[in-house]
């Protein structure tokens, strides 16, 4: 089976024609309110390095070939939401990138809803 038809089986993508997807990092700037305030270098340095993996787990989300990946990679911006949030309050974006981009992954609109719901207890 052809890259393109596997793709295009496993749903819409967030945007990977011509790079659209690197778009929605637009969101990811909030992250960064909080080490701008504190104006810290060792929370500067830990809270770049949480980006870093975050940027690691975007990119390889949005070049993902199977379903599988996608949902793995899925998973981990919710851990990585569960990790960072004590460390900064505004890792609680990850949840919201989890969140948003889980519709592209599980066809089931009830299913959608209630893995939501559980992200959220």
């Amino acid at each position: 089976m052809e890259a393109n038809e596997q793709r295009s089986r496993l749903g819409p993508d967030i945007g990977r024609q011509k790079g659209t997807g690197f778009i929605w990092l637009a969101y990811s700037v909030f992250f960064f309110v909080e080490p701008i305030i504190r104006n810290q270098r060792g929370y500067w340095l830990k809270c770049g390095a949480i980006y870093a993996v975050f940027l690691s787990i975007y990119v390889a989300y949005i070049y993902a070939r199977t379903l599988l990946q996608r949902q793995i990679y899925l998973a981990l911006f919710y851990l990585l939401g569960v990790i960072a949030l004590p460390i900064n309050g505004s890792a609680s974006s990850f949840f919201v990138y989890s969140a948003a981009f889980l519709p592209f992954i599980v066809s089931s609109i009830p299913r959608t809803v209630a893995i939501m719901v559980a992200q959220s207890l």
